[in-house]
């Protein structure tokens, strides 16, 4: 006959909930959370200085892009949203001429 394994016991204090875990343990915000995770992951292998630079240099492009379309966007949005106004006040001062 085979020996039974006597089952370990483990603690998992980490797994409890909030009030029944240790109270004396900081309580941690989800900014401090986002923060230690944003820190600690590692994405991709070690990149040597030339590769990190066109990383960067990519990121940088992309950003600069992003930027540049969302303030055509919202120049474009303004321009619509005014442009009601702008056509009646062209369109009187049309008026205004012809009628001198």
């Amino acid at each position: 006959m085979a020996k039974r394994k006597k089952p370990r016991i483990t603690n998992h204090s980490e797994l409890l909930s909030p009030h029944r875990a240790n109270l004396s343990q900081p309580n941690y915000s989800i900014v401090r959370f986002i923060s230690n995770l944003l820190t600690t992951v590692n994405i991709g292998e070690n990149m040597s200085e030339t590769g990190a630079d066109k990383a960067g240099l990519e990121i940088s492009t992309g950003l600069k892009f992003f930027f540049k379309s969302c303030g055509i966007g919202v120049a474009i949005a303004f321009f619509l949203w005014l442009s009601p106004d702008f056509l009646k006040a062209l369109s009187d001062f049309i008026l205004t001429l012809k009628s001198n």
